[in-house]
């Protein structure tokens, strides 16, 4: 079962219908989309600097391998490797990022997929605090001439001699 990080929106009342409606999942662990198209997936997620980031650590690579007079195909692990790490990272860096822009945090959500993430995390949201009933006394006894009760306390309701 996988689980997501739920960020609200800055603009948005905590707990409004409108910050549930532009509340953000974001997956913990491995993003398919950062591997395959990371600058797609950097660009249509607004995240602008850990673009600027990615693009400058794979110029990084490169120069290093031309300085250092490296085979290709060191070169070229170096970035695979580079690669991997970003897409292991990727969701990670989008909840700093998100962080930056002063999104609220409100929560982990679990599910099988996203679908029920959200549904479990806002029906948990939708449910209203149980309150503790107030203990009543039990009829017949009174405070002092009660039998003693196993547990914690020797007397009902915590009471003492």
């Amino acid at each position: 079962m996988a689980s997501w990080s739920v960020f609200e929106p800055p603009a948005s009342p905590p707990g409004s219908f409108e910050a549930a409606d532009a509340s953000a999942f974001v997956k913990d662990g491995w993003c398919w989309p950062a591997l395959l198209i990371p600058p797609v997936w950097l660009l249509w997620r607004r995240m602008w600097l850990v673009f600027l980031g990615w693009l400058g650590a794979l110029v990084a690579i490169n120069l290093a391998g031309r300085l250092a007079q490296a085979p290709d195909a060191v070169t070229g692990g170096i970035e695979i490797l580079f690669f991997l790490w970003f897409a292991l990272e990727a969701n990670a860096l989008r909840r700093w990022t998100l962080a930056g822009k002063d999104w609220r945090f409100v929560g982990i959500a679990t599910g099988s997929d996203r679908v029920e993430a959200e549904h479990r995390f806002f029906a948990s949201r939708s449910t209203p605090p149980v309150v503790p009933a107030e203990p009543t006394a039990t009829p017949g006894l009174s405070g002092r001439d009660a039998e003693p009760v196993l547990g914690v306390f020797p007397h009902p309701w915590g009471g003492g001699r």
